[in-house]
Order: C-alpha cells, then structure tokens, then sequence
C-alpha cells in the first residue's frame, strides 16, 4: 500500500503541483527558504501570524510535509523554488 502511494505521489507532475498552490503559497515557500518568520512574513503580506500558519498548514497538506524545511526542501527537489 505504502509503495503504491509513493508511486502516485512520484508520477504526480510538478506542473500539477502548481495548479494546485495559489499565489499565497508560492510566496510563502519562498519567504520560508529565504529564513523569514511569521511574524516577518505577516508584517510583510499585512496578514495576522495565524493566518500565515493558516496559508503554511494548506501548503504542507499539499506538499505532503510536516515541516517548514520539510516544504522547502520538498519545493526545491520538485524545482518549484
């Protein structure tokens, strides 16, 4: 079962992957690589901090990820950043 679902997620294209991430998303992944904070990124995109941890939970889902690194280390191997 395992090996079926990373063999979904591999022929999943990145092209897919894009469709499915909004403008929000794709700034955050950035700004996440770039080492900004919450707070940081919330002063910048005039947001509340829980709204950023809104936006980063709905980019891990559809990262399959946990963490910050995690999507960012996830959005470099796709070359999304």
């Amino acid at each position: 079962m395992l090996r079926r679902t990373l063999d979904a997620e591999a022929s999943r294209g990145r092209g897919d992957l894009l469709e499915e991430l909004n403008d929000r998303e794709l700034a955050l992944l950035r700004m996440f690589a770039a080492g900004r904070s919450n707070g940081e990124i919330a002063e910048e995109l005039f947001l509340s901090v829980n709204t950023v941890k809104w936006h980063a939970r709905r980019l891990y889902a559809k990262l399959d990820v946990h963490r910050r690194g995690e999507a960012v280390a996830r959005a470099r191997e796709l070359k999304i950043i």
